[in-house]
Parts: C-alpha cells; sequence; structure tokens
C-alpha cells in the first residue's frame, strides 16, 4: 500500500469528539501533518526493516491514534495559556494518543514477526 494515499480518518471522525470545541476551531483537519508523525514513528520503532510503512495494509489499525493525535495538534495550537480547556484538552489527547499508538505498533509488530507477508 502507498503510505502517501492512504487516509487514516475523515473530519467527520474527528467530530465524535468534542464537537463543539471543534466547531469553534473551524479548521481543525490536520491529516497530512498527522500522517507524517505517524510515518515518522512506525519508521523508527521498525528501522530494522526496509520501507516499514510498505508492511501495514490495515490502516485501520492507526485510525484511533491518527484522531487522538489530530486532537491534540488542534487543541495545543488553540491554547492561550496554561490550564485552559485547550490546553488540558491537548494534553488527555496526547496521552491517549502515545497509549494508542504503542498499542498499535505492537500489533503490527506481533504481525510482522509471525512471517513476511504483509500486516493485514
Amino acid at each position: 500500500m502507498n503510505w502517501d494515499e492512504i487516509t487514516l480518518y475523515s473530519p467527520d471522525d474527528l467530530l465524535t469528539y468534542d464537537k463543539e470545541l471543534l466547531m469553534q476551531i473551524g479548521d481543525y483537519y490536520r491529516h497530512e501533518e498527522v500522517k507524517n508523525i505517524i510515518a515518522e514513528r512506525i519508521i523508527y520503532r521498525f528501522s530494522h526493516l526496509d520501507n516499514p510503512l510498505s508492511l501495514i495494509d490495515d490502516v485501520s489499525l492507526l485510525k484511533n491514534s491518527g484522531v487522538l493525535l489530530n486532537l491534540a495538534l488542534v487543541m495545543r495550537e488553540n491554547s492561550t495559556r496554561r490550564g485552559d480547556i485547550f490546553y488540558l484538552k491537548a494534553i488527555y489527547y496526547e496521552t491517549k494518543f502515545e497509549r494508542e499508538l504503542q498499542r498499535a505498533l505492537s500489533v503490527i509488530a506481533e504481525k510482522i514477526s509471525k512471517g513476511p507477508e504483509i500486516v493485514r
């Protein structure tokens, strides 16, 4: 699968979380930035493999991570001071993103270790 052509999530997926705050922000979709960050993390985690992104055929494993990272980025961008609602939400989503990404990477690692076939 070509990583550049995938879609991890849609703007509607983001609206299932904090819709009211996101509507105040307006421009809240950071898909390309999120894909780049997640790709960097995958490449780092699987640096012993050639082109690890090509091994991921089921990108739904990364959907929740993508949504949570997008929310964290947007909340952080809109925080004006430590302790405001955007700041607190950013911390919350960053923490959830890290946990979710580690879970997804563990699943991917387990599938990779079972053989050379593409991760499904």
